[in-house]
């Protein structure tokens, strides 16, 4: 009990100094004005490489939207140290757990077309499993707590990952079996579960009637033009996904997961920045394909408040989006994602059509990240408030 307690006390460390450093933080920082695009690039890539190197991270994409559109989109360093390829803006990256904001897209998309009702039970719409025995009412259990993280269900399986050629991978039925089991009453408060958004994957085929990847790919990635973006790996992709590297340096291959909603998807940085972009209803007219801007302004609604460890980085968690206040009353929403050998974050303020994305191929990124937020993020705000 002891080791499991000392394991997830260090992964929420890792959390809080990840996330900490937010926009929120930033906000309070002086501003410069008059940053021009070129100015802001030169300091960018001095300081980028400079982390880079001190924290031997092998490769990292950054990506930056002023006004709604991607202004600025750069690679750095390797996707393969050993072979010496270089990583590249049409990479396929595994963004890890940026999938959920994705996901809950898809989610919306249901309900704005009359298929799905957010504060119906879930068990009425799935067809074929049902949740092991528990000692909670998994009646109560809606798609809003799934997405709001509320339904009382637990993180769930981690660090359990497969090639993609295996031949032994579980089916999502079989792993939800196992995870689906409650620590606390659905709807009284804030535990985040990957298990929820596991559900949410299940929910979405027997409400669609389509395979997940597939709904996800028609009705979400390409109407909003997020072409290099898959929940599916592909031997095809060329160039093929960047090696992860452990904390001790260790090359980790491209691997799957048995799940794909909770963090499975795979795609470039300039996909994720346009997916930000559909988000921010005051810019971009390519939302409208997929959802209006009733149903994106519902994803950024507060739904519950954050208790604990992640209340130090976030306020609030609304539907796949972590929510902050910011002072002049705005909004920040943001997700962030990590895997083996992966850590990933994106920061969006849909309001200003604001917003950063963040790749690294490395677990050693999270002072990479809060340095990069310290003495970088701080010349972005720089440049995205002042005038150019």
């Amino acid at each position: 009990m002891t080791n499991r307690f000392l394991f997830w006390a260090i992964i929420l460390l890792i959390v809080i100094v990840l996330f900490y450093l937010s926009p929120l933080y930033l906000y309070n920082k002086n501003i410069y004005h008059g940053q021009s695009l070129k100015q802001f690039e030169v300091l960018l890539n001095e300081h980028v490489s400079e982390l880079m190197d001190y924290y031997q991270i092998p490769g990292a994409n950054i990506a930056l939207v002023k006004n709604g559109q991607l202004i600025w989109v750069k690679a750095y360093g390797y996707a393969d140290i050993e072979n010496k390829k270089p990583m590249t803006v049409k990479s396929y990256c595994r963004v890890e757990s940026i999938s959920k904001p994705v996901v809950a897209w898809g989610i919306m998309r249901l309900v704005q077309e009359g298929k799905l009702n957010l504060d119906t039970p879930v068990i009425k719409y799935i067809k074929d499993w049902s949740f092991p025995k528990n000692n909670y009412s998994v009646n109560r259990i809606t798609a809003k707590m799934l997405l709001s993280h509320t339904s009382g269900l637990p993180l769930g399986t981690i660090g359990v990952r497969y090639s993609p050629n295996d031949t032994n991978i579980p089916e999502l039925k079989d792993r939800l079996s196992n995870d689906a089991v409650l620590i606390k009453e659905p709807g009284k408060s804030f535990t985040y579960s990957n298990t929820g958004f596991n559900i949410l994957e299940l929910l979405i085929e027997d409400v669609s009637g389509l395979d997940f990847n597939r709904y996800m790919t028609d009705s979400l990635l390409i109407p909003l033009g997020m072409v290099n973006s898959s929940f599916e790996w592909s031997e095809k992709w060329n160039p093929e996904v960047p090696k992860g590297y452990d904390l001790k340096g260790k090359a980790i291959p491209v691997y799957i997961y048995p799940d794909k909603a909770s963090g499975g998807l795979f795609a470039t940085p300039i996909d994720i920045a346009t997916f930000i972009c559909a988000g921010m209803p005051l810019f971009s007219d390519k939302a409208n394909k997929v959802l209006n801007s009733l149903q994106i302004n519902k994803l950024y609604q507060p739904v519950v408040k954050i208790p604990g460890v992640y209340g130090f980085a976030f306020d609030f968690y609304g539907l796949g989006f972590f929510i902050e206040q910011l002072p002049d009353g705005k909004i920040a929403v943001s997700h962030g994602g990590q895997g083996s050998g992966w850590m990933t974050h994106f920061c969006s303020i849909p309001e200003t059509g604001d917003a950063i994305v963040i790749f690294t191929n490395s677990q050693r990124s999270w002072p990479f990240f809060c340095k990069y937020y310290q003495r970088l993020g701080k010349m972005e705000w720089f440049f995205i408030y002042g005038n150019e």
